[in-house]
């Protein structure tokens, strides 16, 4: 082997001491940087998503530290609410309500329907529409309920009436005073005949919106 490396010119032995660099050098980087390296890498994701673990649990822990004020918070709203409007209440207590207010008003009621938000028809001809006013409501309200799991319920209530002009003022400030979270959205006037064989009233149709809390 000496007898090699003797017989090598100096440019050889030069060239032969490059490569055993060399090739110290890339066993160096297989054998010991890269597997550092790609450890390293490895440990720096692991951290990453430990880190990231870590701090959702912090978020969760801050949740349920928060929870009985946030609960007591929304019970407080939902007290609040149902002050301000009423619960859920059946077609039979509804119309009862109207019908009480009605007779109250001295008017005598010739019909009353009942019907959901999105099964509200528009009223007919000279109908004074409040859709806009009754738009910008039910956003408040649902607003309003929004901070708690409650759930806004409107429902339409749609009463036609014989009676005065007065009487039916009567109504409208009767039904302001005596009840909650109820608005006017329409109102239809039909003149009384002028027949001279034939006795009527003036014929009135209103519509209100109910709004109610449903938990």
């Amino acid at each position: 082997m000496k007898e090699v490396y003797s017989a090598l010119s100096k440019r050889e032995k030069q060239l032969l001491y490059i490569l055993l660099v060399f090739l110290l050098v890339m066993a160096g980087w297989f054998f010991a940087i890269k597997p550092s390296l790609e450890n390293y890498r490895k440990q720096k994701n692991l951290l990453s998503q430990k880190e990231t673990t870590l701090a959702e649990l912090k978020s969760q822990l801050t949740q349920y530290q928060n929870a009985p004020s946030q609960l007591a918070a929304q019970t407080q709203t939902y007290k609040s609410l149902t002050k301000k409007y009423y619960k859920v209440l059946k077609n039979e207590k509804i119309s009862e309500m109207f019908t009480d207010e009605i007779k109250s008003a001295n008017l005598t009621p010739t019909n009353l329907t009942i019907s959901d938000a999105q099964d509200d028809v528009s009223s007919s001809n000279n109908t004074t529409n409040s859709s806009s006013s009754s738009s910008s409501t039910t956003s408040t309200n649902t607003q309003a309920a929004s901070s708690t799991n409650a759930k806004l319920v409107t429902k339409y209530v749609d009463v036609t009436v014989n009676g005065k002009i007065d009487q039916v003022s009567d109504l409208l400030q009767n039904i302001e005073g005596d009840t909650k979270s109820v608005g006017v959205t329409g109102l239809s006037y039909t003149p009384a005949s002028t027949s001279s064989d034939t006795k009527s009233e003036d014929s009135f149709t209103i519509q209100f919106a109910v709004y109610m809390i449903k938990k």
